[in-house]
């Protein structure tokens, strides 16, 4: 025998009651439904604005405090044309991260014999421009032989007449090592700045080092010069031993056995295990660069960063300066498991009582009814959740408006100010 389903009957002397009492009761949980949504979008488009503004406060700290790292005396001291090199000087050339303290631990090692005998290895290899606020002199002797510098400068700006050794690296990897570098190191907190934003930035010239595709071309171009040696951080990631063997060879040294021995020791000096490890890797964190760096970008005295590109896990105590009303630490968070099961078990209800009204007043089957009343709440949901997207996007170009405008006029009122104190 088939099975037979009968639609449930409500008597007539309940049935218009129960039948206007699941209306109200669809129209009050409809009614909740928006206002949930509307809320939901409102706290949203908050937190995303807060987050926005978090990001445009942390870029402008960190390109003021990356502008006052270098004082001006020093900067023009260590680029040409004041400073000029020795035909016999080496500069190490990157960008920022992209392989400046492993090639530096490279030559280092290679000169001295590998010798681990010093503090921090920029004072063995001074950085051009911040010798001078590092109280370094350019012209002075080295404790050993060749001289060597550090540099991110341009091809047209760097100290002319020595030999270069350019370490070049995948943007987009550069990217996410500085990311994760500079913003620390300027003093800001984990999340200040978006990996977006700070790209943008980067690209656009944000490091004193220039736009990373002008410096990457500029010394692109000279690789052919024999005074000019191009190494990339992929293939020192690769071949190690190999890499420093042609370091070796451009620095002159002759080869043998002699000079095989050092590659081989210099080689395991300068694996990362080696550079991190708890007995060496005081010698990369920049200490002693940032003890004179800090004070000079209003950063606290721990509020930075060690280690070099790519050889330092970094040690990280960032401040908690902030202006304009910018606070650290103060991300909106929003908790949504639970309106996400509460909604979830609203729109079933919705659906049952929607089935139960289908059932008394068109004698449906349940199972045709439910499948009615659920396409039908998921349907006016989905229209529902449309139009607080769209209102709340109006809302936000309302309010960007509205904020520019005002920015425009504190710019006007700050302009008019100046003028008169003229």
């Amino acid at each position: 025998m088939e099975a037979v389903l009968v639609a449930p009957r409500f008597g007539a002397s309940v049935g218009r009651d129960v039948i206007v009492a699941l209306a109200c009761a669809l129209v009050c949980a409809l009614a909740w439904l928006v206002a949930t949504q509307r809320a939901l979008a409102r706290a949203t488009a908050a937190a995303r604005r807060d987050g926005r503004r978090r990001c445009e406060l942390g870029l402008e700290l960190m390109r003021v405090r990356n502008s006052l790292m270098h004082s001006d005396e020093s900067l023009a001291a260590g680029r040409h044309p004041c400073f000029a090199l020795r035909s016999s000087d080496v500069a190490i050339v990157t960008f920022p991260k992209c392989g400046t303290t492993w090639m530096q631990a490279i030559v280092q090692g290679l000169r001295s014999g590998g010798a681990l005998d010093y503090d921090d290895i920029c004072e063995e290899i001074p950085w051009d421009i911040l010798a001078l606020d590092c109280g370094q002199d350019l012209d002075a002797e080295q404790r050993w032989h060749p001289r060597v510098f550090k540099s991110h400068e341009p091809a047209h700006s760097v100290a002319q007449g020595g030999r270069y050794i350019v370490v070049l690296r995948e943007p987009a990897d550069a990217l996410v090592s500085f990311w994760r570098f500079l913003p620390a190191y300027a003093g800001l907190q984990p999340g200040d700045v978006s990996l977006e934003a700070f790209a943008g930035a980067l690209f656009s010239g944000v490091s004193v080092s220039g736009q990373i595709w002008h410096h990457l071309l500029g010394w692109w171009q000279l690789r052919a010069q024999p005074h000019v040696l191009v190494v990339t951080y992929e293939d020192l990631k690769r071949d190690l031993c190999g890499e420093v063997a042609a370091v070796a060879h451009f620095l002159g040294m002759q080869p043998g056995p002699a000079r095989d021995e050092l590659v081989a020791r210099v080689a395991a000096q300068c694996t990362l295990d080696a550079m991190t490890c708890a007995q060496h890797a005081r010698k990369f964190d920049d200490h002693f660069v940032r003890a004179h760096v800090l004070p000079r970008m209003r950063c606290a005295p721990a509020a930075a960063v060690g280690g070099g590109s790519g050889t330092n896990a970094a040690v990280t105590h960032v401040s908690k300066a902030r202006r304009d009303g910018g606070r650290v630490g103060m991300a909106v968070e929003l908790n949504l498991s639970w309106r996400h099961a509460g909604h979830f078990v609203l729109l079933c209800a919705l659906s049952a009582a929607l089935a139960l009204l289908l059932v008394a007043y068109f004698e449906l089957s349940p199972l045709t009814a439910f499948g009615i009343a659920v396409t039908a709440v998921c349907q006016a949901n989905r229209s529902i959740l449309q139009h607080v997207e769209l209102t709340q996007r109006a809302l936000d170009v309302a309010e960007e408006k509205a904020r520019r405008a005002a920015d425009k006029r504190e710019a006007l009122q700050a302009g008019v100010s100046a003028k008169k104190r003229r």
